[in-house]
């Protein structure tokens, strides 16, 4: 259901303002989907998890891949407007995340403050962020206000790692590289194959209806998200990526503590 009164969502923004700053000190793993993360040591991650000396929040289909079977996050952002009332074309049924993050009470759930959570799984941490977009008229990386940067799930959590105060920000698994699963239908129109990390060797291509205008757009699009990560470089963030195409960060020194393929290299 879509919350459309103002005063409303100026409240439920309230609680999500309490907690500026309060993480300082902390290091934080801000997990997208990209195929980078599939380089992770999950053993890495969730010994240092344990030991309380890093926390994770991840985004939208996580609970899909294998390392949720491995490891609980600490925080879960969710946007896409499918979570809040659909059955997708993935074939997999809105209510499923919200099963998985019933059956972890422990998770902090965050939510655009124009949605709310099924009234039958309502988390028990959960918090609002602002999801009204001033793109191209902003460059504000509050959460708390309206965004200037485009509408990513995991920019957003990007966003409120920042606003929670951490003092290192790690990043995997944002990559931007959907260009490379790009692909046109028969009609000529764009498709793009899947592109996460815990994706399998078939690739279902989808047709990309929001592309009208074809190759050119996609990519105008697609170079509009590098650019606007550039409004994160303010935030101290490391990326665990050693090859990637983002510029807007540096690579982690230790990158390879957290490192999947050398840690299989070095047995």
């Amino acid at each position: 259901m879509l919350l459309k009164n103002p005063r409303q969502r100026r409240e439920r923004l309230l609680a999500l303002r309490r907690l500026r700053g309060t993480q300082g000190g902390e290091s934080i793993l801000v997990l997208g989907l990209g195929p980078s993360a599939g380089n992770l040591s999950i053993e890495a991650i969730c010994e240092r998890q344990a030991a309380g000396n890093l926390k994770v929040i991840s985004v939208n289909h996580f609970f899909e891949s294998s390392f949720a079977r491995k490891m609980v996050p600490d925080y879960y952002v969710l946007a896409d407007p499918y979570f809040f009332g659909k059955h997708s074309a993935r074939g997999t049924n809105w209510h499923d995340v919200w099963e998985y993050l019933s059956a972890h009470p422990e998770i902090t759930v965050f939510v655009p403050e124009r949605y709310d959570a099924p009234a039958d799984a309502m988390p028990q941490r959960l918090f609002y962020f602002n999801s009204l977009g001033l793109e191209g008229f902003s460059k504000s990386i509050d959460p708390t206000r309206p965004r200037g940067y485009l509408s990513m799930t995991v920019y957003s959590a990007l966003s409120l790692a920042g606003f929670l105060g951490f003092s290192r920000i790690l990043i995997s698994g944002i990559d931007n590289t959907q260009f490379r699963a790009l692909r046109l239908m028969s009609d000529m129109t764009v498709g793009l194959a899947s592109n996460h990390f815990y994706d399998g060797t078939v690739k279902i291509v989808r047709p990309l209806t929001h592309f009208p205008d074809g190759v050119p757009a996609f990519f105008e699009d697609v170079g509009r998200l590098f650019k606007d990560l550039h409004l994160f470089r303010s935030l101290p963030i490391e990326n665990l990526d050693p090859e990637t195409l983002v510029d807007a960060f540096p690579i982690a020194e230790d990158w390879v503590d957290y490192s999947r393929k050398i840690a299989a290299s070095d047995e």
